[in-house]
């Protein structure tokens, strides 16, 4: 079926909303104070009547620098903990409880081995801020910022694969963008 413009971009506000709420009703040990900000990622559910269900949510902004990971902890730690990393950790642990407890909501069992998302359902992702990476640069120069800096990924080209932006030692992890479009394709 498909939809106007007026009515995906309805469909969005109310997901946008559906998420901000989401993240409001949870208990407020964790989130940041007034004075702190953090990023917003949630995978959402829309079934055929537009019934809007976000099923996972994640916060975050921080990932572990590359000397960490090098550590004898290694396989120990959370390396990524940005929101769409968090959000679809999240989303991946609701699909292995329906696939062991058999439950037919999301996924639907194709065969012995194979699920597939169900046809009632549209499963969308927002994100409160572009993610890290090539999504995150402003494609209009009259829009970037008045100053001019060189960062440590300044070497970093359009249409790359990149690493994680940070201070201290650089992180071995690649951007949120890279990792959404691993995850799509």
């Amino acid at each position: 079926m498909k939809r106007s413009f007026e009515e995906k971009d309805d469909l969005c506000e109310k997901i946008a909303l559906s998420c901000y709420n989401k993240y409001n009703e949870l208990h407020s040990r964790g989130k940041p104070s007034s004075n702190e900000w953090t990023h917003l990622a949630a995978f959402i559910s829309v079934n055929e009547f537009n019934q809007i269900d976000v099923i996972s949510i994640g916060t975050g902004t921080k990932c572990l620098s590359g000397d960490i990971k090098q550590s004898e902890r290694q396989g120990c730690l959370l390396h990524d903990s940005h929101a769409e990393v968090i959000a679809r950790r999240a989303l991946l642990k609701i699909f292995y409880q329906e696939i062991l407890n058999d439950n037919n909501k999301i996924l639907i069992k194709q065969d012995k081995y194979k699920y597939n998302l169900n046809k009632s359902i549209r499963l969308y992702m927002f994100i409160s801020y572009p993610p890290c990476g090539e999504a995150a640069f402003l494609a209009d120069p009259l829009k970037r910022p008045k100053f001019e800096h060189k960062s440590l990924n300044s070497n970093q080209i359009e249409k790359q694969l990149y690493l994680k932006p940070g201070k201290g030692h650089p992180t071995t992890s690649l951007s949120c963008t890279n990792k959404i479009n691993r995850w799509i394709y």
